[in-house]
């Protein structure tokens, strides 16, 4: 009967340590933070802005994740289509980074993609957007230029499905400052819109 109970005890401490070990934690290096990269369809993006994890959060409060990505017609263009895939990283309503590459007259297929404009109309561009307090605090806005560059990969464009997945680095300058980020290990795997 002792034995039964010292086994019992025994397996209900076994059991209790084992439990109390198996909390979920956040994983320590900002990389580990990003999403995998997929070509599903899994409406995720992520990035590191300055060695700092930006990816897209279930709802703050009222607010909702900030992310979309769009092929679209567009009649101004020399091509006809414009590209654009962005995400947010959003703690509350004044405190956030956003992440954009926008391209314009393009043909959008499995290739490699220069970011190397500040304009929209015709180019292609990296942007970041940094707001860390609410107003007066200013925003912040970096963007590619033709010196402070990038890339982007399109690593999976599926037009039945409407996915689109890829991956991206570039620097940006804030104009009036003059100063750089760099955004590395970016990534998504977007439904898009038309």
């Amino acid at each position: 009967m002792q034995i039964k109970v010292v086994t019992l005890l025994l397996f209900a401490l076994v059991f209790f340590l084992t439990f109390i070990g198996c909390k979920k934690h956040k994983p320590s290096r900002p990389i580990d933070q990003l999403p995998p990269a997929t070509e599903t369809g899994a409406n995720t993006f992520g990035c590191l802005v300055n060695g700092e994890a930006v990816v897209i959060h279930k709802p703050f409060g009222d607010l909702s994740p900030d992310f979309g990505c769009q092929y679209q017609l567009a009649y101004h263009t020399v091509t006809g289509y414009t590209f654009n895939v962005h995400g947010s990283d959003k703690k509350d309503g004044c405190h956030f980074k956003s992440v954009g590459i926008f391209l314009d007259s393009i043909q959008l297929g499995q290739n490699i993609y220069i970011l190397n404009t500040g304009v929209v109309k015709y180019g292609k561009r990296g942007l970041v957007d940094i707001a860390n307090g609410c107003p007066p605090s200013p925003l912040l806005t970096y963007w590619t230029d033709s010196t402070v560059t990038g890339q982007l990969t399109i690593t999976h464009f599926d037009q039945q499905k409407q996915i689109v997945s890829g991956t991206f680095y570039f620097d940006a300058v804030e104009q009036t400052r003059g100063d750089t980020v760099h955004v590395t290990d970016g990534r998504f795997d977007m439904n898009y819109t038309q």
